[in-house]
């Protein structure tokens, strides 16, 4: 909340400030790391022609496995 009303994220204030809010985030960033870190299927991968069902995005499907993240890019990943 303290964040919000400064306009920041919980990662540019004081670690004593945003202990129990980091911890509340730990369950959704470990399960975010294991499913980059799982490989894509078939069925995970659009195949070109395959057109996204209705209502579904037309979105470029990238794969992230050979796509560079920004973190990547920054030379600051892994």
């Amino acid at each position: 909340m303290h964040a919000a009303d400064e306009g920041s994220s919980i990662h540019e204030m004081h670690s004593s400030r945003t202990k129990k809010d980091l911890a509340s985030w730990l369950p959704l960033t470990s399960w975010l790391e294991m499913r980059l870190n799982t490989p894509l299927t078939d069925r995970d991968i659009l195949r070109p022609g395959d057109a996204p069902a209705a209502g579904e995005s037309s979105a470029e499907v990238i794969d992230l496995h050979t796509h560079p993240g920004r973190r990547d890019a920054e030379g600051t990943g892994p």
